[in-house]
Formats: C-alpha cells, structure tokens, sequence
C-alpha cells in the first residue's frame, strides 16, 4: 500500500486557500510536500475527507499509523535479512 502512495512538491495557487480550507502555512510561497488527494482517496480512502463544497483533503493523521506499521515491517525484515546473513558467516 505505501509503495503506491506519489509524493508530491506544490505551492498554494492562492494565499486565500489557507483560509478557505481552515488551515494555516508554513510560510507564505513556500514549497510544500504532500499527497493528490484524489490519487491517496484511491490508495487509501480514509485519509481523505470531502468538504460541502466537494473539495477533497488530505488527512495526514489518518497516515500515521499505516506509514508506522510499514517501518515496522521493514525494520523486522531487515532484521531477519541480517539474522540470515549472519548465521550464513558473511
């Protein structure tokens, strides 16, 4: 599932943005990092929530628990990787 997710730069097409979604900037003009919405809500559709006008955001809570349990899973096959390694005298 993490390995579907695109992660992407942008810059807000207008400051009147932040205001309309409820949200406030890092720093006005700067670059920002983050998920299409419409790509995530296929990948993951609890991570997108859909405002009354139909706009779609991004729930970067909802992500931190999936993107833990994978580094979890990494750090346990590495582990194991290592383990074989090991045991094998390399």
């Amino acid at each position: 599932m993490v390995l579907k997710l695109n992660p992407v730069k942008y810059h807000w097409r207008d400051e009147s943005e932040y205001e309309r979604f409820n949200i406030r900037p890092v720093q006005s003009g700067v670059e920002e990092y983050g998920f299409l919405a419409q790509e995530l809500e296929a990948i993951i559709p609890g991570a997108v929530a859909m405002t009354e006008e139909g706009d779609r955001l991004v729930n970067y809570s909802a992500l931190i628990p999936i993107l833990t349990g994978a580094i979890q899973e990494l750090t346990a096959r590495v582990a194991a990787l290592e383990s074989q390694l090991k045991a094998a005298g390399k």
